[in-house]
This record gives C-alpha cells, sequence and structure tokens, in this order.
C-alpha cells in the first residue's frame, strides 16, 4: 500500500512523491514519477526527501498526505482574520461616534441631555470617561467618580468622542 506525499521547491511548485512501506521490514520506499529507481530509508519522510533531492527539488516543504502547505494555512488565516476585523469594526462602530477635536459648547450641551458622558484619551493616556457640561458659557468636566467640576484648557492633543451609557456599562 503506497500514499502520496508533496514537496513544495522554492518557487512554490509542489512535486508528488509516492511513499510506502518496504514488506516485512521497518524501512519506507519513496519514488519520484521521474525517476525509475526507489530510495529506501529508515522513515518515509527521509525517504521523501531524498527522492525529491535526486529529483533535482529545491525542498522547502515535505508535506504528508492531508497536510496543508504553509501558503495555504495563510491564505485561510488571513481570511479569517480579515472576517474577524471586519465583525469588531462592524461591533464597536454601532453607537460610537468617531475620536475628534475637543467639543464645542453646543456639542456639549446637545450631549448633556443624553448623559453628557465622554470619552476622552490623550497621546500617551488611555481613554477616560467623564461627564462634560456647560458652566456660565464654559465646558466644564467632572470624572464620573468625583462631584467637583473643573474648566477644561483648550489647545490640548486630546482626542474626543461621545459616549452612551449602555457603551461605559457594557466596557
Amino acid at each position: 500500500m503506497s500514499e502520496t506525499w508533496r514537496v513544495v521547491d522554492a518557487e512554490g511548485m509542489r512535486h508528488e512523491v509516492e511513499v510506502g512501506q518496504v514488506r516485512d521490514s521497518v524501512a519506507w520506499w519513496a519514488r519520484v514519477r521521474s525517476y525509475e529507481a526507489s530510495v529506501v530509508h529508515s522513515d518515509p519522510r527521509g525517504a521523501v526527501v531524498i527522492a525529491a533531492m535526486r529529483d533535482g527539488v529545491d525542498i522547502v516543504e515535505v508535506l504528508a498526505p492531508g497536510v496543508e502547505t504553509r501558503a495555504e494555512a495563510c491564505g485561510y488565516l488571513e481570511a479569517r482574520r480579515g472576517a474577524l476585523l471586519a465583525e469588531v469594526d462592524r461591533l464597536t462602530a454601532r453607537d460610537r461616534v468617531a475620536w475628534g477635536a475637543m467639543p464645542t459648547r453646543a456639542e456639549v450641551q446637545a450631549h448633556w441631555w443624553r448623559g453628557g458622558l465622554w470619552a476622552m484619551r490623550g497621546t500617551h493616556l488611555p481613554a477616560k470617561i467623564m461627564v462634560l457640561g456647560v458652566r456660565k458659557g464654559t465646558v466644564v468636566f467632572r470624572y464620573l467618580t468625583g462631584k467637583a467640576w473643573c474648566a477644561i484648557t483648550e489647545g490640548g492633543s486630546e482626542q474626543w468622542r461621545a459616549v452612551s451609557v449602555e457603551e461605559v456599562t457594557r466596557g
């Protein structure tokens, strides 16, 4: 009984090598179609390598029956990665506004009636959730756990986006 192994060369070409166990022995034989004599070795992979080298194949991969090449495996993983990234984009885009510059007084006031929660992130800071409001014409903030309102100084490199209470509870 024989099986077909594959050898992938440096150019990505696949070469088939027929492999079988020597009758009444622990040795294995391998034969390529372009070379008449078979090779005998103590294990099937070694026999495949010697037979392919004898045939002049520049070996990159030796594949047992049913094993994927690296290119096949990477193609599947890359397709799966793309699908996962699209799903992440879809889930994170729902109910979210993109990061942007500091909101105007009008934006803060409009969002105040819907909960007033904003996320702020700086170049070196992770996102912080805070409440923004307008007091006497000035944009003020307080952290969720704090009670004191402080005026916001403009001109920083922070990015802002409005968030909903549901987003904060979801994490």
